[in-house]
């Protein structure tokens, strides 16, 4: 199987985070998922029983949350199988987090229908993975009208996290403690007024100063956002004499319209759109030289890692230089070695590539 062929799958890039605040302590954390399983029941039967997908990450800007959401295709068996999620706590304070969730899946319309729901606050243990769907294949097949959007499964998790909230007076040697956790929110606040200010700067062209040109469009920019935030651009300008730098333009010809935009909004918001491409953008920050574009692409969904994707994944790593996603593949090759190498996936990925799985033979040996 080539990813390839999973060029237009839909993306989730910038989850909704929501943070209310009593005073100093965030009192809960929202967050807010949606992922679509293109062709669900076509391309389910590709996975092994219990394989585990990463669908998203929650990251608290403090660093004291993290939290896993893992789909499991096909979970069970051998005589009946789930298609289930799991929520996993990396991170977070105490031994547990108190969270209450729901899960709904979208129809064609946008309208969504809750599948699976805790019925009160719920305790989710540290380091452990909590089931939080469990729902069977048999199920799916026979309501397809209310599971399934043309094939595709798409899924809204919706869980909110609960923090101890204290009443107690802060001593005087904490006071500043309240006021770091105060600048803190002030700090997010900017960056975001920043995100959305440098977003209405890329479509407004007064200031531009220079010209991107690609199949008959012509996008107007600014030289020192894109030196600033772009390898390419940075040693494009530092020649003065280059033509580039006399005409103030340039000419990609190996670009997509779609992808350039969607680098463009990355070098301008350090996001990209719902609809992007990533093995396309994978790409163009190959070819841009824009290691922090490979860094954002490597951990979307799209590219993430299972029995079924990972040799796949470890040949476009190499092939645009991703060096972080390449090291997740030789990793998770490592830990499942016995099951990936007798594959057929890693046979066709020796035809192609075999110096590839050479190296990566070799890297997994000396790590042993």
């Amino acid at each position: 199987m080539d990813l390839s062929d999973y060029k237009n799958i839909q993306i989730s890039s910038a989850d909704e985070f929501h943070a209310s605040c009593r005073m100093f302590e965030t009192s809960t954390l929202r967050y807010v998922h949606k992922y679509i399983f293109k062709q669900f029941l076509g391309r389910r039967k590709f996975y092994f029983p219990n394989d585990i997908l990463e669908i998203g990450l929650l990251n608290s800007t403090d660093g004291k949350y993290k939290i896993r959401f893992h789909a499991i295709p096909n979970g069970g068996g051998p005589v009946e199988y789930f298609f289930m999620l799991r929520c996993y706590v990396e991170v977070c304070p105490k031994d547990a987090i108190k969270a209450k969730y729901t899960i709904f899946v979208e129809s064609s319309d946008g309208n969504k229908k809750s599948i699976g729901a805790s019925e009160d606050v719920v305790k989710i243990p540290k380091t452990q993975g909590t089931i939080i769907l469990s729902l069977k294949i048999e199920e799916i097949e026979e309501n397809l009208e209310t599971y399934l959007n043309n094939g595709d499964l798409a899924l809204v998790i919706d869980i909110e996290m609960f923090k101890d909230i204290s009443l107690t007076v802060l001593p005087v040697n904490q006071i500043y403690d309240m006021n770091s956790d105060i600048e803190a929110e002030k700090k997010i606040k900017c960056e975001l007024d920043l995100c959305d200010s440098m977003s209405k700067l890329l479509v407004n062209d007064k200031l531009a100063d220079f010209s991107i040109i690609a199949n008959g469009e012509t996008y107007r920019v600014h030289k020192a956002i894109l030196a600033s935030r772009c390898t390419y651009f940075a040693t494009l300008f530092s020649n003065e004499n280059c033509e580039e730098c006399i005409t103030n333009k340039v000419e990609f010809k190996d670009f997509e319209n779609e992808t350039l935009e969607e680098v463009l909004q990355f070098i301008y918001t350090a996001k990209v759109s719902e609809k992007s491409v990533p093995l396309e953008l994978l790409k163009a920050a190959d070819r841009l030289q824009m290691d922090s574009l490979k860094i954002y692409v490597g951990n979307l969904p799209f590219f993430g890692i299972s029995l079924l994707t990972v040799c796949d994944v470890l040949f476009y790593a190499d092939m645009y230089h991703a060096e972080e996603l390449k090291m997740r593949c030789v990793n998770f090759i490592s830990e499942h070695k016995s099951t990936i190498i007798p594959s057929k996936d890693w046979s066709d990925l020796e035809r192609k590539n075999p110096f590839l799985t050479s190296q990566t033979l070799k890297t997994i040996f000396i790590k042993k």
